[in-house]
């Protein structure tokens, strides 16, 4: 079955997404785990990131040193899964709707990036973000 179709399944009916979930997240959660401690376990690596659009629902938050939130105006985000993921119009607000308020997760972030503008940049603010992130925790360590 195609991730369009699951999509439209799932994002229709919460009992099937809460189903999905279910099998998913479990497997999910062991693999990040066994990635994470692979990651730890080499001294050159110096930050692992975890790329989560669920972080507060799922509690990941809880085994994070930061958290960034990537702020992008909704029109931004609107045009970019209409583009990109033939996404229908209403969408994104319709799945937004699912999730923790966005203004929540942005007053919980330890850091906030603002991605309204070129790629160039986003990368800086990243850059710099790490930056902060690595001095910070370095010094604690």
């Amino acid at each position: 079955m195609s991730r369009r179709r699951v999509g439209a399944i799932v994002f229709a009916d919460p009992s099937q997404r809460h189903r999905l979930e279910a099998l998913l997240h479990p497997r999910i959660a062991v693999r990040r785990i066994d990635q994470v401690a692979l990651y730890e376990a080499n001294p050159r690596i110096r930050m692992v990131v975890l790329d989560s659009p669920l972080l507060y629902e799922t509690d990941l938050d809880l085994i994070c040193d930061a958290v960034i939130f990537v702020d992008a105006p909704f029109e931004d985000r609107r045009a970019r899964v209409e583009r990109e993921r033939k996404w229908p119009e209403g969408e994104l607000a319709r799945r937004e709707k699912m999730q923790q308020p966005l203004d929540m997760k942005r007053a919980r972030a330890d850091y906030i990036c603002e991605n309204k503008s070129s790629l160039a940049d986003l990368r800086r603010q990243v850059e710099h973000i790490f930056s902060q992130i690595v001095t910070e925790f370095g010094q604690a360590k």
